[in-house]
């Protein structure tokens, strides 16, 4: 398979995969949000994290289109939303104390979801990269977002296993966590692929040629 084909067939499976976890991500977020909202009514709808929520699938979105049509651009204003929209809720979280709030299990799991950010953080970082055809680092980090999210769930669910024990729930969101790793890795597969490629065609130059 030529280089082409493959950046094609990277970046294809990785927005499917995208698709399917933002599908996933959603329905068991509205899911959520209606029981809540029929369990504690007086509360009501909480607008500030909602709009947060929705610009954080907006931004998914964006990423989504962005591997079909292969734009490392449209990729770059994704992905920054993202890391945008998921930093925003976790810092106001922190400082308000919400976390040690709810207990030190919640506060565990909390505080972890810096992992997760930190995973499209690095994303972004190798986006940054490819524009400065920093290539050698691309090809050194592009498996990183999908480890580090790997990572996230594995503690996660270790700490959800141990204070809550197993349970049917875990079975979809451990489900939901592969989906966005596999989506991660095709990602920076991609990535990987292109500089690849621009090394290729950097060795292949005639010397005197710029």
């Amino acid at each position: 398979m030529d280089i082409a084909k493959k950046e094609k067939n990277y970046a294809l499976i990785s927005a499917i995969l995208f698709t399917v976890y933002t599908v996933l991500t959603l329905c068991e977020d509205v899911y959520y949000r209606l029981e809540d909202l029929r369990a504690f009514p007086e509360y009501g709808i909480n607008v500030a994290s909602l709009i947060l929520d929705a610009m954080f699938y907006v931004s998914l979105i964006i990423i989504i289109v962005a591997l079909f049509r292969k734009s490392k651009t449209a990729l770059t204003v994704g992905t920054a939303a993202t890391v945008l929209f998921s930093a925003i809720p976790y810092i106001m979280n922190l400082i308000m104390g919400n976390y040690d709030a709810l207990g030190e299990e919640h506060s565990t799991i909390g505080k972890i979801f810096v992992l997760s950010i930190a995973a499209y953080a690095v994303l972004l970082l190798m986006l940054i990269l490819s524009f400065r055809k920093a290539d050698a680092v691309i090809k050194h980090l592009w498996f990183l977002p999908s480890l580090i999210i790997l990572i996230y769930y594995i503690i996660y669910y270790a700490v959800a296993t141990i204070e809550y024990s197993f349970n049917i729930i875990y079975i979809k969101g451990i489900a939901i966590a592969i989906v966005q790793a596999a989506a991660l890795f095709f990602a920076g597969l991609w990535l990987n692929v292109g500089a690849r490629s621009a090394d290729t065609k950097d060795d292949e130059q005639p010397v005197g040629v710029s």
